[in-house]
């Protein structure tokens, strides 16, 4: 399977960047992956899946590839986990990581779009939207490919937050007169501050019926994550 790269989001701003800024792209999701918040829903969710051994999993956006290991390390996927992300910047780092964690078996990364995921219909049991939708150009476009891809009854997974970029700290505040911190300010602010507002919305919209909802507390960001589940609906 491969993933046809033709809209905008803002992972693709980086293809430019030079060295030092695209390594700076790259260990951002690794720091925010590790806070407690994020392995717990990380954790909770895979758990409400309850995933068989023979459940073809889709890491959309994967990133850096975080959501892809911790699969590929619990061992209840024995089926190799597809992971895609439009940044060849961010495809790169995850598949560096997954050698150094000895998963690379384990998983499939490729370079696309998630707006376009050219393939077979009904390939995947599960969809997982990890910190994705906020930063696509359209997340119903995204949303409806999910749809597209899963099998009957497959099941998607959103987590993400709704963003105030007037409570949000100015990243460049530490590093100033660099430009790589103002180059990152710039790619990664949110394109859809209130994603997680609309998804009930979005999710029927789509095809989806939700199954779980759960919220999350980020004491030290001031803010609140949210993870849905839902079902494909025939």
């Amino acid at each position: 399977m491969q993933a046809r790269m033709t809209c905008n989001d803002a992972d693709t701003q980086g293809f430019g960047a030079d060295e030092r800024v695209q390594t700076a792209m790259a260990s951002a999701p690794e720091v925010r992956g590790k806070h407690m918040l994020f392995r717990r829903a990380i954790s909770d969710y895979l758990d409400a899946l309850s995933l068989d051994a023979c459940a073809a999993v889709l890491d959309l956006g994967c990133g850096t590839g975080i959501v892809a290991r911790t699969v590929a390390r619990r061992g209840d996927v024995k089926a190799r986990i597809t992971a895609i992300d439009s940044s060849p910047t961010l495809i790169a780092a995850a598949k560096r990581l997954a050698r150094e964690e000895q998963v690379t078996e384990r998983i499939r990364f490729l370079t696309g779009d998630p707006h376009w995921i050219i393939g077979p219909q009904g390939q995947f049991d599960v969809v997982i939207l990890h910190m994705v939708l906020h930063r696509v150009g359209d997340p119903g476009m995204v949303l409806k490919e999910a749809r597209r891809v899963l099998r009957p009854a497959g099941r998607v997974v959103v987590f993400d937050r709704n963003y105030s970029l007037a409570q949000e700290p100015d990243p460049r505040s530490g590093d100033e007169g660099t430009g790589c911190a103002d180059f990152l300010w710039a790619t990664t602010r949110p394109i859809q501050d209130r994603v997680m507002r609309a998804m009930p919305k979005l999710l029927t919209e789509n095809g989806f019926r939700i199954e779980t909802a759960r919220a999350y507390a980020a004491a030290d960001k001031r803010c609140r994550f949210y993870t849905n589940i839902a079902r494909r609906c025939e």
